[in-house]
């Protein structure tokens, strides 16, 4: 089965087993937490909570900055993945961010 899209993860249940199997990576403006599912494609969370930023335009900025770094390399993952901005981040710190979610993936790849 081929995902053309990102598939989410959608409830509490989903989220809270990621959590508790306690595998983590932490960077600077990110931190993944992530588990491997029996699914043969990965499923994805993200958290940008008000206390990064209290406009909702710049917290789906962030969201939608994460979604297409990981869209493009992906596929190849059987893993539940959550990431938690930990840092507002902005346009000029594309790079950076796009270095933290590329050193992730290529150590569970």
């Amino acid at each position: 089965m081929i995902v053309s899209s990102l598939t989410r993860l959608i409830n509490a249940d989903d989220f809270s087993s990621v959590f508790k199997f306690k595998q983590r990576y932490f960077g600077k403006f990110v931190t993944c937490f992530y588990r491997p599912n029996n699914l043969h494609y990965p499923r994805f969370g993200f958290i940008v909570s008000k206390k990064i930023n209290k406009k909702a335009v710049r917290r789906n900025y962030m969201r939608r900055v994460l979604k297409e770094l990981l869209r493009e390399s992906t596929h190849k993952l059987c893993l539940d993945i959550v990431i938690q901005v930990k840092k507002e981040f902005f346009n000029h710190h594309f790079l950076l961010v796009q270095a933290e979610i590329n050193e992730f993936l290529e150590k569970h790849v």
